[in-house]
This record gives structure tokens, C-alpha cells and sequence, in this order.
């Protein structure tokens, strides 16, 4: 099977989209973060990714039927600049490759749909209990840095990887 994506009826149009994916991790943060967002702006499923690299199970849904594991696409429009892809995933990829082909159709993805902005949600355990919550960040140049530190994100901050 490979990895694939599955389009449903005509593709949207969106204008000067970004994407923001959220895939199952620590705490399930940013698979829960990505369906809060498709919720509360209504956002319509045009797309399913689909791999062999997933686990080996599948999704029992409410009514009993079973699912393959997917990633999901949906398509927010807004009365804005930017209108939303937002990918939400049931799973990740059990292997680096997997990784690495899954990663590589989603950005194939944002690429048909002229995505110029990315941005990736998920848990990130400090080790440490926090008495408030707090929003970590890192970016690929300083311009993006610079736009987010405004809304609170903390970009330096140890371990210098993530895993």
C-alpha cells in the first residue's frame, strides 16, 4: 500500500492557506488541539492520508463499523487573509521512514495548495511539573520567532532536540 492521499469530491479553493497539523504524541496534545480547531471553525474533511506505515490496527467507530488508521485533512475558509488546512492524524508512523514518507505527502499536499506556512502542534514533556502552562516553540529563522513570541511561546529552552 505504501502511503497515499485520498481526495474526496473537487478539491477546495482556498486562499494563501496555511496548515496546521496535529498528530497523536505526549498527552495526545496535538491531535486534540487540531480536532478542537476543525470543531470550532467548522472545518469540512476534503482529504485522508493513508500508509503501511501506520500501526497495525484499525478505529472502532460509535456505531460498531472499523476504520483503517488515516490522517485527515480539512478546509477551513475565513473571512481573513488565510484560509486553514488543517491535518489531523490518528496515528504516526511507527518507523523513520514511515516518518519521513508520511511527513512527505502531507507536504506534498501543502504544496498543491501553494502552503507557504506550516505549523506543527504537539506535547512536549519538561520533565517537571509547571505551575502554569506555558507554550514552547521552534522555527526554521528568526522572522518566524519574532511573530510568535508576541503571543506568549518561549523559544530557548533545553534539551536543544526533539525527539
Amino acid at each position: 500500500m505504501d502511503t497515499f492521499v485520498k481526495y474526496y469530491g473537487a478539491k477546495p479553493k482556498l486562499k494563501n492557506p496555511i496548515m496546521i497539523e496535529g498528530l497523536p504524541g505526549y498527552g495526545q496534545v496535538g491531535r486534540l488541539v487540531a480536532e478542537h480547531i476543525v470543531k470550532e471553525l467548522k472545518g469540512k474533511k476534503f482529504a485522508e492520508l493513508y500508509s503501511s506505515h501506520f500501526p497495525p490496527q484499525v478505529m472502532i467507530k460509535q456505531d460498531g463499523l472499523v476504520d483503517m488508521i488515516t490522517n485527515n485533512f480539512y478546509a477551513i475558509t475565513t473571512n481573513g487573509k488565510r484560509d486553514i488546512i488543517v491535518v489531523v492524524g490518528e496515528a504516526q508512523a511507527a518507523t523513520v521512514t514511515g516518518q519521513y514518507e508520511v511527513c512527505n505527502k502531507i507536504l506534498d499536499v501543502a504544496e498543491e495548495f501553494k502552503v507557504k506556512s506550516v505549523i506543527t502542534i504537539g506535547g512536549y514533556a519538561t520533565g517537571k511539573l509547571m505551575k502554569e502552562p506555558k507554550g514552547f516553540g521552534a522555527a526554521t529563522n528568526r522572522d518566524v520567532i519574532k511573530n510568535f513570541e508576541k503571543y506568549g511561546l518561549t523559544f530557548h529552552h533545553p534539551p536543544p532536540a526533539i525527539h
